[in-house]
Formats: structure tokens, sequence, C-alpha cells
């Protein structure tokens, strides 16, 4: 699965409720304070709906940007 970097950066940044201009695919989720266990679980609900993906907090909460957390959701979602 490939998700346009854009379309994901404003469906994490929705989530989360913060400006999309804050996020980059750089950008450690560890420094939106935003990304806690509730925004976490609040976003892969909306991977789910949006992307037809069931990412596992687990596997989420292992990835350090979100370049990282879009790739898991990608490879979660398969070709």
């Amino acid at each position: 699965m490939n998700i346009e970097t854009q379309d994901f950066i404003e469906a994490l940044s929705r989530e989360l409720g913060i400006d999309e201009n804050r996020v980059n695919l750089q950008t450690e989720l560890t420094a939106i304070p935003e990304w806690d266990s509730l925004g976490m679980v609040r976003f892969l609900l909306a991977c789910d709906e949006k992307y037809g993906v069931q990412l596992p907090a687990l596997e989420a909460g292992r990835a350090s940007t979100v370049e990282d957390l879009k790739q898991k959701v990608e490879e979660a979602g398969g070709n």
C-alpha cells in the first residue's frame, strides 16, 4: 500500500488536533505532545476507517518518526 505523504500528514494532524504545518516526515513523534496513548488510539482508529488498515498499538508505538509511522501503516495495509 502506498499512501500519499500529504494525505497521511493531514490525517495524523487532524486526529491529534494540531496544525499540519507542525508535522513533516522527519518529525519525531516524541516531539508531538499530542502523540500520547489517546492520540495514538484515535489515529489508529482513523487509519482503520480511512485506509482499511489495522495497525496494532504496540507496532505504532515502535515508530520514532512520522515517516516510520507512515511506513508501518503502509506495510500493515499490504500491497
